[in-house]
């Protein structure tokens, strides 16, 4: 919810050269060498075969090992990031040493906006933000680390930090996974400009939805991101809501326009009987089932709601249709559905949706047909998702024709204004019919046809 899209990443050693351009707005990784990263998950105790699987998974960004003394540099002696205001920094083997030099560096100290994706580690890392030097932040996250880097809960050190830091100008704030309690959400809304916050994965408990009901500071939030925020109950499933989540959900004090609620179990549910849900413009749901789709259709409070996300579903053909036919699909202007491949889509895009302007969806069997039938004529920009079909067991599923959905998207009529489509890497055959109908306007999710890659 309170993450946006980053431009084509730069890798840190470019940053160093002279002949390469950078832009206000970067994204700076830091790569790693195959043989390395199969140590490391070996080390973790994840088997061989299975590491190695990973690799593949990923082999087109891993290509060679830069550490901390290779990193750092590129962030530290780069005078020409006092040019740049948005700075995404994806370097996991910085370490916690290296963090902290690159946060004490004064080359970055002018940043309107700055993200790290850096994986977790102890406060000491973030300790240079006590000098009060980096006061023009107005946005500041944690990207979310990998599962299996583990939990550091530093949340409620950190909360402490970003409150003495001086950051009077930070309206949003990302704290995927660091664990923090009551008494750190308490200092979080001493920062006077807060107006998103993203507790994705922190597990703030019930106790932590007790505190931010009551307190004052939930009224300035525009943006609250609560994912997993209350963590795994005793058999490792996400746990469910009690009374510190549903007075968190009813407060008073809730006028947000973006909530993310993730997979938190029945929170569709209370979402679809709260009254606070009238100024909600964006959602994001997960897991939900075909009773929790039905409350949302038939809630009288979801008046505002322009952008909805349903992720890890298991919906019925029977609830796509129902929810195809719906005054609340009617007044969307972007869906985003991860459903079980089973569940026939026609019936889901059939009617005339003539405020729908994007739509991302996973391809199964009925994905072609629903192409062809398709009715939605403000859409410009479409997702497809073949990877999900390519990994299902269901035989059904894995027969799905990718040449009659490629095939059904170039031929489609019923959307005149799309020129965006952006999907899982398809076969070069493939890639030049979509490029030959979209042009510039079709890409993959891993590159561009039209942008040169890194040097």
């Amino acid at each position: 919810m309170l993450r946006r899209p980053w431009p084509r990443e730069l890798a840190a050693r470019q940053l160093l050269r002279d002949d390469v351009a950078v832009a206000s707005r970067l994204s700076v990784v830091g790569l790693v060498r195959l043989d390395e990263v199969l140590a490391d998950r070996m080390a973790r105790g994840m088997r061989r075969e299975d590491a190695e699987s990973w690799i593949d998974l990923h082999r087109a960004w891993i290509h060679e090992r830069f550490g901390p003394e290779d990193l750092v540099p590129a962030f530290t002696r780069c005078p020409r990031l006092r040019a740049i205001s948005e700075l995404r920094i994806d370097c996991n083997w910085l370490g916690t040493a290296g963090v902290a030099e690159v946060l004490a560096s004064p080359l970055l100290h002018h940043l309107d906006e700055l993200e790290l994706a850096v994986g977790l580690h102890t406060i000491e890392a973030f300790a240079p933000l006590a000098r009060r030097e980096m006061t023009h932040l107005r946005r500041f996250g944690l990207a979310m680390p990998d599962a299996q880097d583990g939990d550091i809960p530093v949340g409620d050190e950190l909360a402490d930090l970003l409150a003495a830091a001086g950051l009077e100008r930070l309206e949003s704030l990302a704290l995927p996974r660091v664990g923090i309690g009551p008494a750190g959400l308490s200092r979080l809304f001493e920062l006077p400009a807060l107006a998103e916050l993203d507790l994705a994965r922190s597990a703030i408990g019930e106790a932590g939805c007790h505190a931010l009901a009551r307190t004052q500071g939930l009224s300035r939030l525009r943006g609250l991101d609560l994912a997993g925020c209350l963590g795994f109950d005793d058999d490792g499933d996400s746990a469910s809501p009690g009374p510190g989540f549903s007075a968190l959900i009813t407060s008073p004090r809730l006028a947000v326009a973006h909530l993310g609620l993730g997979d938190v179990p029945g929170a569709a549910a209370l979402v679809a009987a709260s009254a606070r849900m009238t100024t909600v413009e964006h959602l994001v749901l997960s897991e939900v089932e075909d009773d929790e789709l039905a409350s949302l259709v038939a809630s009288p409070h979801l008046t505002a709601l322009r952008h909805l996300r349903l992720r890890g579903c298991n919906l019925s053909s029977a609830a796509l249709t129902g929810f195809g036919r719906s005054r609340l699909l009617a007044a969307l202007e972007s869906l985003t559905l991860s459903n079980d491949l089973s569940a026939s889509q026609r019936g889901l895009v059939a009617r005339r949706l003539p405020r729908l302007r994007e739509l991302r969806l996973e391809v199964n069997h009925t994905t072609a047909d629903s192409l062809d039938r398709a009715d939605l004529p403000g859409l410009t920009e479409l997702h497809l998702d073949f990877d999900a079909a390519a990994l299902s067991q269901d035989e059904e599923v894995e027969g799905t024709d990718r040449d009659a959905v490629i095939a059904a998207l170039v031929r489609a009529k019923g959307m005149p204004r799309l020129t965006e489509v952006v999907t899982s890497p398809v076969s070069p055959e493939h890639m030049a019919r979509l490029a030959g109908r979209f042009g510039t306007g079709f890409r993959t999710r891993n590159h561009s046809l039209t942008a040169s890659s890194p040097a």
